[in-house]
């Protein structure tokens, strides 16, 4: 199999900014989302557990004004 090379200067620097693109673009699919999953985990684990502790609070806030349901 013979390879194509590139012959002009513009199809160089063409396949040159396209392969840069590629390597950018699978660069921000694969990697960044573990580098802002790791870099943000404090945080998300404190919003989830604020929301559970929220959430806790207006059920029981429903609980006790509902009695029918209460009994249910």
């Amino acid at each position: 199999m013979k390879w194509i090379r590139p012959d002009t200067i513009t199809k160089k620097s063409c396949l040159q900014v396209l392969l840069i693109g590629l390597v950018t673009a699978l660069f921000v699919q694969l990697i960044m989302p573990v580098l802002f999953y790791n870099m943000l985990s404090p945080y998300l684990s404190q919003y989830v557990s604020a929301m559970l502790r929220a959430n806790t609070i207006s059920q029981s806030y429903i609980w006790r004004g509902n009695s029918m349901a209460y009994v249910l």
